[in-house]
């Protein structure tokens, strides 16, 4: 794909070539990272969130700032991938959208806490904002309600934090005691 992208005369298919291989590469540094952070069946959500940002911030160029807070949660190693490629999706719209059209220090938080047997998962940026309505259901959009709402049957939290975020409430199957 890189000497594709590299070689094609078609701008727009090599932008389109771009964003896939940007995707299969971001699935290789996940697999890459959770082989590194898995045990025998958990891995250590707050360092595997911190690993997988720390790459995608290096590979992206990012100059901002990422805040990874909340409580030290282990979880199922079967549902890391999953958890992994949403905050790459995340962060990956962060970074082509959400400063855009406004200049100020870049900030993205990643929030997780655990609260009886339920794992809230809470990403921002302080970016610009968008529409919620107004947002197409592209893949980046359908990739994310595939893997949270469908592969990890998760529920979108209402929240008011912050203007710009996306809140999810996961069960206790990704819960390790």
């Amino acid at each position: 794909l890189f000497l594709q992208v590299q070689n094609e005369d078609d701008e727009r298919l090599a932008d389109r070539l771009k964003v896939v291989q940007d995707k299969i590469t971001a699935i290789s540094d996940l697999h890459e990272i959770l082989m590194e952070k898995a045990r025998m069946n958990d891995v250590d959500l707050f360092s595997y969130l911190k690993a997988v940002s720390t790459k995608l911030s290096f590979s992206a160029e990012y100059n901002g700032k990422v805040d990874i807070l909340g409580d030290n949660v282990k979880i199922a190693t079967e549902a890391a991938p999953y958890i992994g490629i949403v905050l790459n999706e995340l962060m990956t719209n962060s970074l082509k959208h959400a400063w855009e059209q406004r200049e100020c220090e870049k900030e993205i938080i990643i929030e997780i806490n655990e609260l009886s047997d339920k794992l809230i998962f809470h990403y921002s940026d302080n970016g610009q904002g968008y529409d919620k309505k107004q947002i197409d259901q592209g893949l980046g959009t359908k990739l994310l309600d595939m893997l949270m709402l469908q592969q990890l049957r998760a529920k979108i939290v209402n929240c008011n934090k912050h203007p710009n975020c996306q809140c999810y409430e996961l069960g206790k199957e990704v819960l390790l005691p």
